[in-house]
């Protein structure tokens, strides 16, 4: 196995923009505490289990970024008197090999989704599906779809967009984001939020996260309206022609909804982003026991401990 460097000699500076920010780990602060890793520039969120003194950590969300994985190792390892288990999900354009992902994380480290990648040195036209196409150029026809730079303007509309957004498809879990944690994501750097009128309603909004050159599509919300008037088709063929004119030439689109990966054409939402792409690579679940026998004790009994869910002590919470 290639060994790697587990340590720097200074820590790399600090991220200010996109996933890997400061800002953007502390708009997830309901989730957990943030803890900054300073040799490969990431974040993770610690949570206490259950009512003991024990804390783990977890990747944010939608995935862990970070400005240099090599140095991964020794932050875990600088863990290791304070945590019991960390968990998290790769990026998928991560500059990591798959023996340095297992290094990390011998107890968990499997592809766990297929993500739809986007490569725009090529032109918009050959990339995307003729269907998206079409769907694009009649919204165009009837939708001002534009970006605004200055995100607090829209904030109370996107908080309303994503109400609706979370009732029409029962949204539980990491991605149902309270409040403040808009108000903060909307002043992360690298944000991008592009818009989608229909006179002057809102009927549409897409968020979009840069990070190292990268554009990541975040999250999307839109009244009925907006699904009327394929406002999602616009507002991505707009984004895709803004980004192309800047030269951020590489997407990602995210994975499918669910926990599992999903083929396009039986789940709509892996079928309209694989429409939008030409590319594709699969994002790692990965987890690692740092306390074994406190791990063990938590999970308290066998069939936890050999529970797929991960770290197992969770599994009847979440």
């Amino acid at each position: 196995m290639t060994r790697h460097k587990t340590a720097h000699l200074d820590p790399i500076p600090i991220c200010d923009s996109g996933y890997a920010s400061s800002k953007y780990a502390h708009a997830l602060s309901h989730m957990g505490q943030p803890v900054q890793l300073p040799s490969c520039g990431g974040w993770l969120l610690q949570r206490r289990i259950n009512n003991t003194d024990y804390l783990d950590g977890r990747g944010g969300y939608p995935i862990f970024c970070c400005s240099d994985w090599q140095g991964l190792p020794a932050d875990l390892a600088s863990l290791e008197e304070s945590t019991i288990a960390v968990s998290l999900v790769t990026d998928p354009f991560g500059s990591f090999e798959e023996d340095l992902i297992r290094e990390c994380f011998p107890d968990q480290a499997y592809p766990f989704k297929t993500h739809y990648l986007v490569d725009l040195s090529s032109p918009i036209s050959s990339i995307v599906a003729k269907h998206h196409q079409r769907n694009a150029a009649k919204a165009a026809r009837v939708l001002k779809i534009y970006e605004e730079p200055d995100h607090a303007i829209y904030l109370d509309t996107w908080r309303k967009l994503y109400a609706n957004l979370i009732q029409l498809h029962k949204i539980k879990g990491v991605a149902e984001f309270p409040d403040p944690s808009f108000s903060r994501q909307f002043d992360v750097g690298g944000l991008r939020v592009f818009v989608a009128k229909d006179g002057d309603e809102v009927v549409g909004m897409a968020l979009w996260i840069i990070h190292n050159d990268c554009g990541y599509y975040h999250l999307a919300a839109y009244s009925s309206r907006g699904y009327d008037l394929r406002a999602s088709f616009g507002l991505f063929m707009h984004t895709f022609e803004v980004f192309a004119q800047e030269g951020i030439e590489r997407l990602s689109l995210g994975g499918a909804a669910g926990l599992a990966n999903a083929k396009a054409n039986e789940d709509g939402l892996a079928r309209f982003k694989s429409g939008w792409s030409n590319n594709t690579r699969d994002v790692w679940f990965c987890g690692r026991v740092l306390n074994r026998g406190v791990y063990d004790a938590l999970c308290g009994q066998t069939e936890m401990s050999a529970s797929e869910f991960f770290p197992a002590y969770r599994s009847r919470q979440e």
